[in-house]
C-alpha cells in the first residue's frame, strides 16, 4: 500500500538572532507547530500469480478519524531551526516531529508520526530600520531628537559637535 499524504503546516516559533560580525547574525528558534490534512491518495498494489507482477487497486482519498486506516485531521509537532542571517538574505534550515501517530494503521502497532525537514532561503524587503531608531550620525542619539543628524556629537548638546568639550555646540 502506497500513502501521499498532504499536511498544511503551520510554525509558531520565538527566534533569537545573535551578532557575527557587522551585517551577520545567528538565527536559533522554536516552538509549536500545527500540521492540518489537506488531501492525498491511498493506492494498494496486489501481487499477481507471478512475482513479478504486480496489480493496481483502488485509489481512495485519505479518511480523517481515529479508527484503524484513518488520519487524524489536526496534528501537534514540535518545531525548531537555526540559520543564518546576511543583511537582507536569510538561510535556515528546520525540523519538526509530531507527539502522536497521524495515521491508525489496521493490524500493525507501528508509530505513524509527522516529521518534517526543510529549508528556507528569505530575502527581506522594505526598510529595515524605523524612522523613530534612525541614527545616522550614529552618535546614539536618534534622529529625531538630535539637532544635528549628520554630525556625531554628544547628548550635553543635543547631537551636535563640540570639538573643544565645552558643553557647548560648536555651531
Amino acid at each position: 500500500q502506497q500513502q501521499f499524504i498532504n499536511y498544511l503546516d503551520l510554525p509558531l516559533n520565538i527566534i533569537l538572532k545573535f551578532p557575527v560580525g557587522k551585517n551577520s547574525r545567528f538565527i536559533f528558534g522554536g516552538g509549536p507547530q500545527f500540521s492540518f490534512l489537506i488531501g492525498g491518495k491511498e493506492t494498494t498494489k496486489v501481487k499477481e500469480d507471478a512475482p513479478s507482477t504486480l496489480k493496481v487497486g483502488d485509489e481512495n482519498k485519505p479518511v480523517k478519524g481515529s479508527d484503524g486506516g484513518q488520519y487524524k485531521g489536526l496534528d501537534f509537532n514540535l518545531n525548531g531551526l537555526i540559520g543564518f542571517e546576511f543583511g537582507r538574505v536569510f538561510l535556515s534550515v528546520n525540523y519538526s516531529r509530531g507527539f502522536n501517530n497521524t495515521y491508525t494503521a489496521k493490524n500493525y502497532d507501528g508509530t505513524f508520526r509527522n516529521v518534517v525537514v526543510g529549508g528556507t532561503i528569505g530575502i527581506f524587503f522594505g526598510s529595515q530600520e524605523s524612522p523613530k531608531t534612525r541614527d545616522r550620525d550614529k552618535d546614539g542619539i536618534v534622529d529625531a531628537e538630535d539637532a544635528c543628524p549628520t554630525q556625531p556629537g554628544t547628548a550635553a548638546t543635543h547631537g551636535c559637535p563640540d570639538k573643544d568639550a565645552d558643553g557647548v555646540a560648536d555651531k
